[in-house]
């Protein structure tokens, strides 16, 4: 007498059927369902069924770089679903303690973390990290991006790009270098950010003589997970220069203690784009095709000089905003090969009520966590957050109805812009270090939380990213208990 298998009645289910049976399970029972034969996991994996559950697709907080604080902090929107997850807490990677590291970069649940000369990738939702190898060092500084899509590949990129080519200096002013070829032998043309520190000579940069802008090819040094090294990469302009310049010079508010960084980039369908400063353009690199295409940016000059300008990515598109006395987003459209920017919002700016600049953070109740001060246990499990069960509303929690509602209208002009979420039309403020959310669809704002660090004294943020967790990602190395 043989053992046999028990019959499997599901061979006989149509994958259709399979799917609708399996996709109605928790993603607990979902993953463990995965393991029991070959055919299911074939569907599962075909179907992507279990994506939606690991993908980002929920705003869990804000990470924010201080001007004068050692690291960044986190400010987290409760959750009944992971109370006792802490994303904040980077203890698990080496000498978090040490030094003075920032965010660099977040893309789909990802952070690139470090400094100019050490990076790590990490993911807080499945405390995975890996320390990057030291990349070629010419000593000419480098702004570097990440680029991650889970839905495409656990694999990802880091970009390192050097200013000069791409611009990073004060590029709008490029129209007073303008040059005919004749001239190109005599004249000479600078430029300057209005940027004066004793720093200024570290951080300058020139482009080369008889140069144009962009340069024809784009060679980056690009780090890919899949092959465990930086390569050395490069990338064919798509179009024709649009400037000529002779020994343009610009300092650089660059990545330092004390320097306040200004470039933002946003992955999408396989293509890093890259705002360059002042929101003259963006830069789009394209790994698949191996080339790259710099597009104007739907505001004019004088635009470019005041207000905020900010580069994100949505499930649709990826979008540009301008904001100075309204907020304009625009998406980038693409139709037969040819790109243009399509106005989506316009909402004015108010001056802010008195009832935002008295707002008395501790009378609130709900907001945010906002912890600075990690209390571990042997397992580096926060503590402070054991007995934390609450959870956070975005139609109802904490509506600032003393504020007033402007239909039409933010009341939170000049004060600066945290971010956008990228499933909602919410933009997020800080007014002093209190974080607001403004709802572009009922204008309602809502408080968020106070993000003041107890130590040190910080009163201004840097840059923020709004965090999306995702449980995916091609990190080798894990935390340790």
């Amino acid at each position: 007498m043989t053992l046999r298998d028990p019959i499997d009645h599901t061979e006989a289910l149509p994958d259709d059927t399979l799917a609708a049976i399996l996709g109605r399970l928790q993603p607990h029972d979902l993953a463990a369902s995965r393991c029991v034969r070959r055919a299911w996991r074939a569907v599962v994996d075909a179907r992507g069924l279990l994506l939606p559950h690991l993908l980002p697709h929920s705003v869990e907080g804000i990470f924010a770089n201080y001007t004068d604080h050692h690291r960044p902090q986190f400010l987290a929107r409760p959750s009944t679903q992971h109370p006792r997850v802490d994303y904040g807490n980077f203890h698990f990677l080496p000498d978090y303690t040490e030094g003075h590291r920032k965010i660099v970069d977040h893309c789909n649940g990802l952070l690139l973390y470090g400094d100019t000369s050490e990076f790590f990738v990490a993911n807080p939702a499945t405390r995975r990290w890996q320390r990057l190898p030291g990349a070629h060092d010419d000593g000419e500084c480098r702004e570097a991006y990440l680029a991650f899509d889970p839905a495409a590949s656990p694999h990802y990129e880091v970009f390192l790009i050097p200013p000069k080519d791409l611009g990073l200096f004060d590029v709008s002013d490029c129209k007073l270098a303008e040059v005919q070829p004749e001239q190109l032998a005599e004249e000479n043309f600078t430029i300057s950010s209005g940027y004066t520190s004793e720093l200024h000579d570290k951080w300058s940069t020139e482009v080369s003589q008889h140069s144009e802008w962009p340069p024809a090819v784009l060679t980056l040094d690009v780090f890919s997970s899949r092959a465990g090294e930086w390569q050395e990469r490069s990338f064919v302009r798509e179009g024709s220069a649009t400037r000529r310049v002779v020994n343009v010079r610009g300092s650089l508010p660059f990545t330092s203690i004390g320097v306040t960084r200004w470039r933002y980039g946003a992955y999408w369908r396989g293509a890093l784009h890259v705002l360059l400063y002042r929101g003259a353009f963006v830069t789009r690199l394209s790994s698949s095709t191996g080339k790259y295409q710099v597009i104007e940016t739907p505001i004019d000059a004088n635009e470019r000089k005041v207000g905020q300008h900010y580069l994100g990515s949505s499930m649709e598109a990826v979008y540009f905003a301008n904001l100075c006395d309204q907020i304009r987003i625009w998406h980038l459209s693409e139709t037969n090969g040819e790109v243009e920017w399509v106005l989506k919002n316009s909402i004015g700016l108010v001056e802010p009520s008195a009832n935002i600049y008295s707002l008395n953070p501790y009378q609130i109740c709900g907001p945010w966590i906002f912890d600075d001060d990690h209390v571990l246990d042997k397992y580096g499990i926060n503590k402070r957050l054991e007995n934390v069960v609450s959870d956070w509303d975005w139609d109802d929690d904490n509506i600032l109805d003393e504020c007033g509602c402007h239909p039409g209208y933010c009341p939170l002009l000049g004060y600066p812009l945290l971010g956008f979420h990228p499933y909602k039309d919410i933009a997020f403020f800080h007014v002093g270090l209190k974080a607001l959310a403004y709802h572009f669809d009922s204008s309602k704002v809502q408080y968020i939380g106070y993000m003041r660090p107890r130590i040190d004294i910080s009163w201004s943020v840097d840059e923020a990213f709004i965090y999306t967790p995702c449980m995916i990602g091609d990190l080798p190395e894990k935390t340790k208990s």
